[in-house]
């Protein structure tokens, strides 16, 4: 009785691994036993979770612009991109119009004194400006300005855009509106409209707007379309009532702000 409770013992502390011993192999099955690399590799700690640094924005002033330019009201500011780097340009006041290249303001002479309400600019081949009087300005990269009085009638004009070379649309006052084709002008005003159309922008030649004092136009490829105002606040004095847009502009035909 006393073996059979030592057996017991025996056996239940070699299953636990007591002895610390392996037995020894009793059958050569030939052939080498292939080394099994137990080597665990070395994995570099992830690296610390560090935001990334940060900057307030700062507007600075630029001391290049030249002095001339002193006491003129701006009307416009915008910019464009030319052989991969980005160019700045603005217009206002005396027939201002000037572009950054290359970091040095370059004069645009108009070859006029007048206002320029508005400007625009694809390249440095092909920028415009408007202004009183039915006054456009074109520059096609020939060294001047092309100078046009838009119908002898027309009202002053307050906003300018490109879609192409063969299609620039200008608005302004009492609703008028006019597309230049690269030779002819169209007059496709609003009848019977006293507000001033402001701005006009698009994405292409039949897809664009125009805004102004309660006025929102919207061109679809064959005509100008007038659109829902958006609602004025509860309590809005009646006088003050309907947006007077200043500007309009997007990212693309589902996305397109005005302001005012």
């Amino acid at each position: 009785m006393r073996w059979f409770n030592l057996s017991i013992v025996v056996i239940f502390f070699v299953a636990c691994g007591g002895s610390g011993t392996d037995p020894e192999p009793t059958t050569d099955v030939g052939g080498d036993t292939p080394s099994v690399d137990t080597t665990v590799p070395d994995v570099p700690d992830p690296p610390p979770d560090v935001p990334p640094v940060t900057q307030d924005p700062e507007w600075t002033l630029d001391l290049n612009v030249p002095s001339a330019v002193a006491g003129k009201n701006i009307n416009h500011f915008g910019g464009f991109t030319s052989l991969g780097q980005h160019r700045l340009y603005f217009c206002g006041e005396g027939g201002l119009f000037r572009v950054r290249v290359d970091g040095t303001w370059t004069d645009m002479d108009v070859s006029s004194s007048a206002t320029i309400k508005d400007c625009h600019a694809l390249g440095e081949d092909l920028m415009v400006a408007v202004g009183d009087d039915g006054k456009f300005w074109m520059w096609v990269g020939a060294e001047n300005w092309l100078s046009d009085d838009i119908f002898e009638t027309a009202p002053g004009l307050r906003g300018v855009h490109i879609s192409k070379a063969s299609s620039i649309t200008a608005v302004g006052v009492a609703g008028s509106i006019y597309r230049y084709d690269g030779a002819d002008w169209e007059n496709q005003s609003i009848p019977d409209t006293t507000g001033t159309l402001w701005d006009v922008w698009g994405t292409d030649e039949n897809n664009l707007y125009a805004v102004g004092d309660r006025l929102f136009l919207h061109y679809n490829g064959t005509e100008w379309v007038s659109e829902p105002m958006p609602e004025d606040p509860p309590g809005t004095p009646e006088a003050n009532q309907g947006m007077v847009a200043r500007a309009v502009g997007g990212v693309d035909a589902d996305t397109v702000w005005a302001v005012g």
